[in-house]
């Protein structure tokens, strides 16, 4: 399931997402499950974690995305 959470990153690189869009799209049971894997990424490089518009949502709000591949 944390791969999915990945995959969906990857899909909508460069665009920002938030957990909760996550969370809705891929229909997650467990909520913390985007929300961990979100913050493990935002580690490594390649990622970004920031406060901004979420591309799905659309609203302000701590995002993800994929810097590059």
């Amino acid at each position: 399931m944390i791969d999915r959470v990945e995959a969906l990153i990857a899909r909508l690189a460069p665009a920002a997402t938030c957990d909760d869009c996550i969370v809705e799209r891929l229909a997650l049971n467990a909520p913390h499950q985007a929300s961990h894997r979100t913050r493990e990424l935002a580690g490594l490089r390649g990622y970004e974690r920031c406060e901004e518009d979420c591309a799905i949502c659309g609203e302000a709000k701590p995002v993800i995305r994929r810097t590059r591949k």
